[in-house]
Parts: C-alpha cells; sequence; structure tokens
C-alpha cells in the first residue's frame, strides 16, 4: 500500500501527471496535440462569432438611419407630408449615421485589402479544419453584407446627389461612402497607380 500512494505522489508531483503511467512518449504527445487544437482553435472561432455580430448589428443599424433619411428627403419633398419631418433626423442621428457609416466602411476596406482577388472576404477568420457549411456560411454572410453595405451607400449616394441641400448628413454620409467604395475596390483589386 505504502508503495503505490508513493508512487502517485511521485507521478502527480510530475508535470505531466495526467499523461503519466502507462501511456507511450507519442501517445502523450498526440494527446497535448489533441488538447492545445481544442482550446486554440476554438477561441478565434467564438471571437469571430461575436465580431461578426457586432458587425451585422452596426450595419443594421447604418441601415436603418439611411432609410429613415431618405424617406425623410422624400417626405420634405412631398407636399403636405407630415410622417417623416427634417426636423424628426435630429443631431444625434446624423452623429450615429456618420460614425457608423465610418466604422462600416472603415471595415469594409480593411477586410477587402487583406483578401485576394477572387477570395471571399473573411476566409481567414476559419479554421484550416473548417467544413463546408462553415465555408458556405461565412461566404452567404460576407457577401449579403458587402451587398447591403453597397445598397446603403449607393442609395445614400443617389439621394444626395439629386437633393443635396434637403438633409446634409446623408449627403456627407454618401458622397464620403462614394469615395470609400472607390478605395475598397482598389484595396480588393489590388489596383495602384502608376509610378512616374
Amino acid at each position: 500500500m505504502r508503495e503505490s500512494s508513493a508512487r502517485f505522489k511521485r507521478q502527480s508531483k510530475s508535470p505531466s501527471s495526467a499523461l503519466s503511467g502507462t501511456f507511450s512518449r507519442r501517445e502523450k504527445g498526440n494527446a497535448l496535440n489533441a488538447r492545445n487544437h481544442l482550446f486554440h482553435d476554438e477561441e478565434p472561432t467564438m471571437n469571430s462569432k461575436i465580431g461578426g455580430s457586432i458587425a451585422i448589428a452596426l450595419l443594421a443599424i447604418y441601415v436603418y438611419l439611411i432609410v429613415v433619411g431618405c424617406l425623410t428627403v422624400n417626405c420634405a419633398l412631398a407636399t403636405g407630408c407630415t410622417t417623416h419631418r427634417i426636423a424628426d433626423f435630429n443631431e444625434g442621428m446624423a452623429q450615429y449615421l456618420a460614425e457608423l457609416g465610418g466604422l462600416v466602411s472603415a471595415l469594409v476596406i480593411a477586410e477587402l485589402a487583406v483578401t485576394r482577388p477572387g477570395e471571399i472576404p473573411a476566409a481567414r477568420l476559419l479554421t484550416p479544419h473548417a467544413t463546408d457549411k462553415a465555408r458556405k456560411r461565412l461566404r452567404i454572410v460576407a457577401i449579403a453584407f458587402l451587398v447591403v453595405w453597397f445598397f446603403a451607400g449607393a442609395t445614400a449616394f443617389m439621394v444626395g446627389l439629386t437633393h443635396p441641400k434637403v438633409l446634409p448628413p446623408l449627403t456627407s454620409v454618401g458622397q464620403s461612402w462614394f469615395g470609400i467604395a472607390v478605395a475598397a475596390a482598389y484595396a480588393y483589386l489590388g489596383l495602384k497607380p502608376r509610378e512616374s
């Protein structure tokens, strides 16, 4: 009995006490690699889910403010409309529209700048062992995000272009979106100006 308790104490003091005993070195190494793979590959996936959720929430608020701005412009141009008055589009909404436009556009440019032409944006967030289902989901979300960002910005640009003085915050966001969209295309396609 004393021998087994002494051996147990020796094993529990060793750094790999959980893997000591009848396991070979190879089995111990495989077990440690599996443990490291499990814990290190799960963290980026969770971070990317949280980050993706935040990005989608910011985009949703951005789109909402653009829609409200466009409805406000349409109401201002129509006679007798009282549903979306210009006074209802307050300073806070204008400020958040500008800030969210910058945040969402910066995310688009940053992601497109590190994505090779022809690849799906954000594909680098997937682990090397990702399933085809996960890749398909990411493709759908990334493309939907870009399409929504594009059409929301293009709408703000067109409304601001045709009626620039009705709602200046919407005009400003549309103009900045246009410049950012051009920069995003340059970043994604890897286009660089010629050096003279």
